[in-house]
């Protein structure tokens, strides 16, 4: 049965198991190290002055919610189909009895699972650092968890489809959502990344010599964006997956 529990538990442990061998996660987990080194050394030299720390502390903030989730979502949801298809790797998964839907859902899924938990732990490293209180975390942890999966599910359809996912996302990322984003009129409303800077406070938008009115915002109706996009993508990650060929696949 394609969502049998252990159908689930066997997807789940075909994929987690050599994940850490792939190029994506490597890259990943190396810039998690040194994002963290960063902040440490940067609070715990003595030597800057505070008021510059806190500064950097709160820039580092904003470039971890802003830009660090979708480029982090380009690198890992290279994983969940396209390292297998590179390397050949998938042949084993898809011959075994889990379905290929089912095998599809839980690999995207446990990737952003693991975006969203590193970028929250982050998060909350930052605002301990910081002493700026918790209150607001769990709105951000809301942000970066939405994002997290709108991205995966995005950029992961991207990779199905194209041999160079990592570069199509990344242009896909700079030259059309965070910039579309950033305009003070209703057509940032298509753009993933105007929602999660909605929901975590941090909008940037651009100075335009004339003003226009701003459309409203509401953390509510982005929420719901930003969860329509991972359901719509993960759902068209799922049929393009189940209906490629064998020989495409692996």
């Amino acid at each position: 049965m394609a969502g049998s529990p252990h159908a689930i538990s066997t997807a789940f442990w075909t994929y987690v198991i050599p994940m850490i061998a792939t190029r994506a996660m490597r890259i990943s987990l190396a810039l998690f190290v040194v994002f963290i080194a960063g902040v440490l050394l940067l609070f715990m030299s003595g030597v800057i002055a505070s008021g510059f720390v806190t500064s950097a502390l709160l820039g580092m903030r904003h470039f971890l919610v802003m830009v660090g989730v979708p480029v982090g979502a380009v690198l890992l949801s290279e994983i969940p189909v396209r390292d297998g298809i590179t390397h050949r790797t998938l042949l084993y998964p898809l011959l075994g009895p889990v379905p290929r839907t089912t095998q599809v859902l839980v690999r995207v899924t446990v990737t952003g699972a693991i975006l969203a938990i590193g970028s929250g732990g982050l998060l909350l490293l930052i605002r301990a650092l910081l002493q700026d209180g918790f209150g607001f975390f769990p709105r951000e942890l809301l942000a970066v968890t939405l994002a997290a999966f709108a991205y995966v599910t995005m950029f992961g359809l991207v990779h199905l489809y194209n041999r160079r996912g990592l570069i199509a996302g990344l242009v896909i990322l700079f030259v059309f959502d965070i910039p579309l984003g950033r305009l003070p009129f209703s057509l940032r409303n298509v753009s993933p990344s105007y929602h999660l800077g909605v929901i975590a406070d941090q909008q940037d938008s651009l100075q335009l010599p004339i003003t226009f009115g701003h459309p409203a915002t509401s953390v509510t109706v982005s929420a719901l964006i930003l969860l329509g996009v991972a359901i719509v993508f993960g759902a068209a990650i799922a049929v393009g997956f189940k209906r490629k060929d064998l020989g495409d696949l692996c």
